[in-house]
């Protein structure tokens, strides 16, 4: 029957403990004092040699047990490994649909500023006609109450997308490093980039 580690350990443990007990016992005293009491020294001879016989299984035992250490945590790692993995397929299936989420966000906003500069281009067109009607015609000038859309908002997230963009970057060679390199999973085989530049 296969041992688990703590079995082993736990083993190892009482004979450490067992074989302390044995080391302190003194034969030659105790036989001495026999042959002064005149006491069965035959029966302390017995003990002796059963003593030692006790000594050298509990050192093959020891010995046995250590040895079967490594193959008991290879074992019981399988386990641990396989939930592991478990877990991190989980968290690759989830990262799949966080990037599918965020690529369909970029398309998003890309058609989102595709149409912006549609309009842009076109208020700046309506304004310029304003304009020449008003300088040929003689009247005031309406640039100041017509012009191009502008958003401050939409600027400062620009600014926000430089370190973004950093970020994004980072994924292309985010992993753990071995001696072979870097190593990790690729989420961008159910989804794609479309409209990127």
């Amino acid at each position: 029957m296969t041992k688990t580690l703590a079995q082993i350990n736990a083993r190892l443990e009482e004979i450490t403990k067992e074989q302390a007990e044995l080391a302190t016992i003194d034969h030659d005293a105790l036989l001495a004092q026999a042959i002064v009491s005149g006491t069965d020294v035959d029966q302390v001879e017995a003990d002796q040699a059963k003593a030692e016989r006790r000594a050298k299984r509990l050192r093959i035992e020891h010995d046995t047990l250590t040895g079967m250490i490594p193959e008991a945590k290879r074992i019981e790692a399988g386990p641990q490994i396989d939930q592991l993995k478990k877990a991190h397929a989980a968290k690759i299936a989830e990262s799949t649909k966080v990037v599918g989420k965020a690529l369909e966000h970029w398309e998003a906003l890309q058609a989102a500023l595709a149409q912006l500069q549609q309009l842009k281009a076109e208020a700046t067109n309506l304004t310029n006609q304003a304009r020449g009607i008003a300088t040929e015609s003689g009247t005031a000038d309406p640039a100041a109450e017509m012009g191009a859309p502008t958003s401050r908002q939409l600027s400062l997230a620009g600014e926000r997308m430089g370190y973004l963009g950093r970020d994004l970057q980072m994924w292309a060679s985010t992993g753990m490093r071995d001696e072979t390199g870097f190593f990790g999973r690729d989420v961008d085989r159910v989804v794609s980039l479309k409209g990127a530049a």
